[in-house]
């Protein structure tokens, strides 16, 4: 996906007619995701989710004319290491969900730690 699409329709504010390569760079589902992490573009996001069929050009528009101008970034949520997610499971025997909870309370520290002193 481009970034660009994004950014265009959050900050930039410069309206275009999206041609048959930039429509390939339009992917729905990742431009929602990407208004959904904001409070005053989470209903739009929901709107668009909602009436995914449109044409793309309409949900280009409609997130051009429904959003203000403002500067929206936020990282992504990532996934955990899997190596540390298998350690605490072996560790503490319990299932990937309360492990992969274990490693969001834990501090880079503990799981260095931690790593070294059951399977680094």
């Amino acid at each position: 996906m481009d970034f660009q699409i994004v950014k265009n329709l959050s900050f930039t504010k410069e309206y275009e007619k999206l041609d048959d390569v930039r429509r390939k760079d339009y992917i729905p589902y990742l431009v929602n995701r990407a208004f959904s992490h904001f409070p005053d573009s989470v209903l739009q996001a929901n709107a668009m989710n909602m009436r995914s069929h449109i044409d793309i050009q309409s949900q280009f528009d409609y997130y051009f004319y429904a959003l203000r101008k403002r500067k929206r970034f936020a990282q992504w949520n990532k996934k955990s290491d899997m190596k540390m997610i298998e350690l605490i499971m072996d560790a503490f025997d319990c299932s990937s969900k309360e492990a992969q909870m274990y490693a969001d309370v834990l501090t880079e520290s503990e799981l260095t730690e931690f790593e070294q002193m059951y399977g680094g």
